[in-house]
């Protein structure tokens, strides 16, 4: 009995190009998707030191972000390292001395005195976040634009 060979062959020519092309685009993708947000990133932080009130520069000086990469998505995320910001943003209440005699507070520069008081006001709120996200206007919509923009580039390739 004659051993039998395959029945039918199917050759796809230049698949390895294919899977290439397909490999290269996609770490274009995944390059463009990183640079633009970060660019995004130190503008959204250029813009909020910009628009924090500065008494000690503490806060302004604080304003960081960083990217993150999770699958398909990439976030921005912007923080600060002093750790009024919220106090600032949203504003406090009064404050009362409970456990000892007076509060102990340095308003103008440092070096320039201490005042003693056994309570003070509330403060009001400083929402400088908003004017710094209406300074950008449409920075994320741009950016998520030349974010494909580029992922149209990278596929269309030849």
């Amino acid at each position: 009995m004659r051993k039998s060979g395959p029945f039918l062959d199917i050759k796809i020519e230049g698949y390895r190009d294919v899977l290439g092309r397909f490999a290269r685009a996609t770490t274009e993708v995944t390059t463009a998707r990183r640079d633009e947000m970060r660019t995004l990133g130190r503008r959204v932080m250029a813009a909020l030191q910009d628009e924090a009130p500065v008494r000690t520069g503490r806060l302004k000086k604080g304003i960081r972000f960083n990217t993150r990469e999770s699958g398909r998505e990439v976030t921005v995320r912007v923080t600060s390292e002093a750790w009024y910001t919220d106090l600032v943003i949203h504003g406090r209440g009064p404050v009362v001395a409970i456990h000892a005699k007076a509060l102990r507070f340095e308003p103008g520069p440092p070096g320039s005195g201490f005042i003693f008081r056994k309570r003070v006001g509330p403060s009001k709120p400083n929402p400088f976040h908003r004017r710094a996200f209406a300074k950008l206007g449409d920075e994320p919509r741009l950016a998520a634009a030349r974010i494909s923009r580029r992922i149209e580039a990278a596929f269309s390739k030849r």
